[in-house]
C-alpha cells in the first residue's frame, strides 16, 4: 500500500501546489529592479526633471538624518495587494539602514526606511514605513498624507505634483521627529 496515499495525500495535490507556486514566483519577476536612485517611476508619471528633483530632495534628507526614502510608480500591480507588492520592495530592495549606523535624535534606529508606492492605474498609493520610524510616521499620519498632500492633485490628473507634495508632508513629519522644521525645507 501506497504510504502517501494512506495519509490523504494524492500526486495531483503536490501537482496543484506547484502550480500554485510558479505565478507567486513570476508575479515578483516582473516588479521593478532598484535603479541606483530614490525614484524609480516604471509608470512613467514623472518628467526626468521631476524625477532628478525628487531624487536630490531624499539624498540630501538621507545625508541629514540616514532615513531613506524611495519613490517608486508601478504601470500595474497585476491584481497584487499594493501593501504586499510595497513590502516586497522595501525587503528586496533594502530601504532603510539594517545596521547600528543608523542615528537619529540620540537613539539608534535600524530598519529606517520609507517607500512611497504610487499605482496610477490601478488608482492606489501606498505609503510603507520600516520599523525603525513606525513611531515618527504612524499608520494614521500616512493615511493622512496620502489624503490630504497627495490624492487632491492625483484626482487632478496631476501625479507629479501629488507625488512631490506627498515627498514633502512625509520630510516634514520626518523633520517635526527631529524637532528640525527647516531640515525638510533644505531638502526642498
Amino acid at each position: 500500500m501506497n504510504r502517501f496515499a494512506s495519509n490523504g495525500f494524492r500526486p495531483w495535490m503536490m501537482a496543484l501546489l506547484l502550480l500554485a507556486a510558479v505565478p507567486a514566483c513570476a508575479r515578483t519577476s516582473d516588479l521593478p529592479a532598484p535603479n541606483g536612485t530614490r525614484v524609480v517611476d516604471q509608470a512613467d508619471v514623472l518628467s526626468a526633471q521631476a524625477e532628478s528633483r525628487i531624487d536630490q530632495r531624499l539624498a540630501v534628507w538621507e545625508t541629514e538624518s540616514s532615513d531613506q526614502i524611495v519613490v517608486v510608480t508601478l504601470s500595474d500591480l497585476a491584481d497584487r495587494d499594493i501593501a504586499e507588492v510595497g513590502l516586497t520592495l522595501g525587503n528586496s530592495w533594502g530601504i532603510g539602514q539594517s545596521s547600528a549606523n543608523a542615528t537619529r535624535s540620540g537613539s539608534t534606529y535600524v530598519n529606517n526606511g520609507l517607500l512611497l508606492v504610487v499605482a496610477p492605474n490601478d488608482k492606489l498609493t501606498r505609503i510603507e514605513v520600516g520599523l525603525g520610524l513606525e513611531s515618527v510616521v504612524t499608520n494614521d499620519e500616512a493615511a493622512a498624507i496620502i489624503r490630504d498632500a497627495i490624492l487632491p492633485a492625483f484626482q487632478a490628473g496631476d501625479y507629479e505634483a501629488g507625488i512631490d507634495a506627498g515627498v514633502t508632508a512625509l520630510l516634514d513629519e520626518l523633520s517635526r521627529d527631529r524637532g528640525d522644521a527647516a531640515a525638510s525645507q533644505g531638502a526642498k
